[in-house]
């Protein structure tokens, strides 16, 4: 089948020419914007020589060259040591022309590719690699992410002007789109981000002498219509995607699964899914392997029937679980998963699974901080109602609150005493002393009193749990997926699920896709889908722990001799056997509170914001 292709046209060309032109107002927010999150790339000499401007710069203020090799790192993206040897290479040489990737590496560098070069060859590598990219990291792509792949899969020097233009021609719509790298670390953020990597690294230290085991867990959905579709950002123009050739490569690619529209989500009914992980693999016991014949070990895991795996009250020794979501709800599982169902797989699934497979040991049980993860039975939710709110403090026995609040004018006023019997009065702004507190009033003076005399019924009810049977639990720094090894179990799983997907897909097909995507098992196109074994869940956590490692040089400002194994130590002010309070409100909503009243314990103000 023929290509359908546009001329290149001279209109291009003399961009091209334009882009090679030299320019006259090279800055540093041009370099940043070329060089950053990218590697791989061949620099220019003049991107080259102001690297080598911005380091003697540095070098003059701070005194030190890994200074100020750190210092590019946190503009520019990219690695310390090529930093470093650029600059040495520099004193030594007196020259900017520093062996490039591919040249350190043995090979021999082609020529830039231009216009005139371009072969149907080349259009095939751009988009395996856009189909490859989207499908593992379910988002688009910059241009630096594809000229670096084609620089280091397939030797091809891509100049960028001709990439965005070929990505163009091709009717890919994200080549223009900026690329997002990361959150907004604001002060706040950071604050949680130190607190959960000093956690992390004291919860190694307690791995690495033997008395405990980090296992990584998490929940994700796929529905029956989800396959590599839902991926793709190529925008086809095309009533018939039978003549487009991106269509039909991806089609190809995604072993002949064929769709009139490429631009569906996933569609047809969900089903939700979790299970654990540790280091040696999946948290899951294996049946007794008869004498005769030696079963594969990775089909030795024990499966039981779907229906047997969803009665929670029954404790077996598999961290596995599938709900099929009943709901009308499409857009959220959450109303399918919830705390309850959580709690039960948490005590019946995932701790006696832990105790069988590693007897004598306590673990650590790492997740992230969804709401139902979070859940406490010792304090009312944010949601909760003023009686609800009222429940609580005839529970701990309080009887009187104490606040002050702020005027129109920002001035604090008296102390206002409110009497049990006055809690569920309305607000008397006129007369206070007649009225009663404000929800807020309540829900804040119990979460304060209770920081100060009681803060382990502030503990979700799963570290509580965990506790009593001698484990623990870590928290996630919310909004970092990339810290979170069981992200690349659910991308694996959902892989299989995508291969496999077919027309009029059945729940139960759908189910065993999803097992067969922990377990091992063959693709439509009868491609092996290896399990999960214990050489990927390493490479996972390793992975992680090189994100935490550069997390912690960019925004801890650490050394670089600190990294997420020795960043922990006994004289941490942050263990991870502190008791874990978190108030489910978000600090925008606090300082607004701040500012309406405060807190008084035993004749001190307590700052809750």
């Amino acid at each position: 089948m023929n290509r359908k292709r546009k001329h290149w046209g001279d209109s291009i060309e003399e961009n091209r020419k334009k882009k090679h032109r030299k320019s006259d107002s090279l800055d540093f927010d041009k370099i940043k914007n070329d060089l950053v999150n990218n590697t791989g790339r061949v620099r220019s000499i003049e991107e080259n020589g102001l690297l080598i401007q911005a380091l003697a710069y540095w070098q003059k203020q701070l005194f030190s060259l890994d200074q100020a090799c750190k210092k590019c790192v946190e503009m520019f993206g990219g690695s310390h040591n090529v930093y470093k040897k650029l600059w040495n290479h520099y004193i030594e040489n007196n020259n900017l022309n520093i062996a490039s990737t591919h040249e350190r590496r043995g090979m021999q560098p082609q020529k830039v590719i231009e216009i005139n070069d371009i072969d149907n060859d080349i259009i095939d590598a751009i988009i395996c690699f856009a189909f490859d990219y989207t499908v593992r990291n379910n988002t688009g792509f910059s241009v630096q992410d594809l000229l670096s792949c084609l620089l280091e899969e397939y030797n091809i020097i891509l100049d960028e002007s001709t990439a965005r233009y070929i990505l163009s021609d091709l009717d890919f719509t994200w080549s223009n789109q900026s690329v997002y790298y990361g959150n907004a670390y604001e002060d706040g953020r950071i604050k949680e981000l130190t607190r959960f990597l000093h956690q992390y690294s004291h919860a190694l230290t307690l791995e690495k002498k033997g008395s405990h085991v980090l296992v990584a867990t998490d929940e994700s959905w796929s529905n029956q219509g989800t396959s590599f579709e839902n991926s793709w950002i190529h925008k086809c123009p095309e009533n018939n995607s039978e003549i487009c050739y991106v269509c039909n490569k991806f089609i190809e690619l995604a072993n002949g699964d064929s769709k009139t529209r490429l631009s569906k989500s996933s569609i047809g009914k969900r089903v939700v899914f979790t299970h654990a992980i540790t280091k040696d693999g999946l948290l899951c016991a294996k049946e007794e392997e008869e004498e005769e014949e030696k079963k594969i070990e990775c089909q030795s895991f024990i499966k039981p029937e779907f229906d047997i795996l969803n009665q929670l009250n029954i404790p077996l020794y598999t961290c596995e679980l599938q709900l099929e979501c009943v709901n009308d709800n499409d857009n959220d599982y959450h109303q399918q998963m919830n705390f309850e169902i959580y709690k039960q797989w948490f005590q019946n699934r995932l701790i006696p699974t832990f105790e069988n497979q590693y007897p004598g040991k306590s673990g650590i049980f790492f997740m992230d901080q969804c709401p139902f993860h979070m859940v406490s039975d010792g304090f009312p939710s944010s949601c909760d109602n003023k009686s609800k709110i009222i429940d609580f403090y005839s529970k701990y026995n309080i009887e009187n609150v104490y606040i002050k609040r702020y005027d129109n004018f920002g001035n604090l006023g008296d102390l206002l005493c409110f009497n049990k019997s006055n809690f569920d009065k309305f607000t008397n702004k006129k007369n206070p002393t007649s009225g009663g507190p404000t929800k807020d009033e309540l829900l804040m003076y119990l979460f304060c009193f209770l920081r100060k005399y009681n803060p382990v019924a502030l503990e979700p009810a799963l570290s509580q749990y965990a506790r009593s049977r001698g484990h623990l639990i870590i928290f996630s720094c919310p909004y970092n997926p990339s810290d979170m090894p069981f992200e690349y179990v659910n991308a694996y799983v959902k892989l299989n699920v995508k291969q496999c997907c077919k027309k009029g897909r059945t729940v139960s097909e759908l189910k065993n896709d999803i097992r067969n995507g922990f377990y091992g098992g063959f693709t439509r196109s009868k491609r092996q889908h290896k399990c999960i074994d214990s050489h990927m869940t390493q490479g996972w956590f390793k992975k992680c722990q090189q994100n935490m490692n550069d997390e912690i040089h960019k925004f801890l400002k650490l050394t670089d001799d600190v990294n997420i194994e020795t960043l922990w130590n006994e004289n941490s002010s942050i263990k991870l056997t502190d008791t874990w309070i978190r108030l489910n409100k978000t600090s925008k909503t606090l300082e607004k509170l701040s500012k309406k009243f405060v807190v008084v314990i035993d004749n001190e103000i307590q700052h809750f914001c």
